[in-house]
């Protein structure tokens, strides 16, 4: 009786691990996604800046700021979608990984305490 208690000690301690995994998994997700945001932000404002100077000093014409700035709307929407794509490839990742660990735990248990 006493083992089979370790191992159900061993058990949740081992589960309580992956638990506090799956949070760290999802803080260094978050932060990629804020890291991310970050760096999206800054070169989205250069793009817009910079065209937006160039028709102030007559460098380019309306028309041409027109097309610059929707290009950057472009290159916005492909940059968010990526975004989102690896965020979610990021997740998927970890989730799958989470539940093999958590099987791993679950058989090993069986496996000890069923013999």
């Amino acid at each position: 009786e006493k083992v089979l208690e370790a191992w159900e000690d061993w058990k949740n301690d081992a589960l309580k691990d992956v638990n506090s995994l799956e949070i760290h998994s999802q803080f260094d997700i978050l932060s990629f996604s804020n890291e991310w945001n970050r760096k999206t932000t800054r070169m989205l404002n250069n793009l817009r800046r910079v065209p937006k100077r160039l028709e102030k000093e007559g460098i380019i014409t309306s028309k041409q700021l027109s097309e610059l700035l929707s290009r950057s709307n472009e290159i916005e929407r492909l940059i968010k979608n990526t975004k989102k794509e690896i965020e979610s490839d990021l997740k998927d990742i970890n989730a799958k990984k989470l539940k093999k660990m958590k099987k791993s735990i679950q058989e090993k248990y069986k496996k000890q305490t069923s013999e």
